[in-house]
């Protein structure tokens, strides 16, 4: 069984996302298709440029796993799709537009949000120094315990620009390793902020005092 949700109000059709001085970003919330069986939908947003032109991509979010894939990109005034992507699925990062694309379309099939963005406390403080702030996505560790591992998200936030990015890690409880995803695995270097996250990580795991 696959749920197509259509809404009829085309003037409520295209959720507002995000703007800045080029462009503005929507979600179409009248052609979203998702599969139960899967547990995967597929939908469509789009770009609305200050010069007129409007960019349209279909994106696949995969809610179990928490990721997205880039399928298409095509040209929303003509219908004329552009390009086909190839690519594999990539994390959901938190704070990132791909989760507020996430959140709209799981919003409107009623199902739970990727992560809990309406949660102000839900980033755990784990450093703190006068030029950076560093937490942890406390909510969602996803522990395997076959390999004794543990993937984390982490945030950094620069003081001094205001400036946000969010990573994804690997923590090996087995030989205190930490790989950022997609990256080289490396030892952990004392008081720096991999050992935060990994400590941070490890405690809340094995509850830990």
């Amino acid at each position: 069984c696959i749920l197509t949700l259509t809404s009829y109000a085309n003037e409520s059709r295209w959720y507002w996302i995000n703007s800045d001085d080029r462009a503005s970003e929507f979600v179409d919330t009248q052609q979203i298709i998702y599969d139960p069986t899967t547990d995967i939908a597929r939908f469509w947003s789009k770009f609305v440029y200050t010069d007129g032109m409007e960019l349209a991509t279909q994106y696949e979010v995969d809610f179990t796993n928490k990721t997205m894939k880039e399928l298409c990109l095509g040209d929303a005034k003509t219908g004329v799709i552009k390009q086909y992507s190839h690519g594999r699925p990539s994390p959901i990062a938190p704070e990132t537009r791909f989760e507020k694309l996430a959140d709209v379309v799981a919003s409107q099939l009623g199902k739970p949000l990727i992560f809990d963005s309406s949660n102000a406390h839900r980033w755990m403080l784990v450093k703190s120094t006068p030029k950076e702030n560093v937490y942890i996505l406390s909510e969602y560790l996803d522990y395997d315990t076959q390999d004794n591992t543990c993937h984390v998200w982490a945030k950094f936030v620069d003081n001094d620009r205001s400036y946000v990015s969010t990573t994804q890690y690997i923590c090996y409880f087995t030989d205190e390793t930490i790989q950022p995803v997609g990256f080289n695995r490396f030892p952990i270097m004392p008081n720096s902020n991999f050992e935060a996250i990994f400590n941070a990580t490890k405690k809340l795991i094995f509850k830990t005092q």
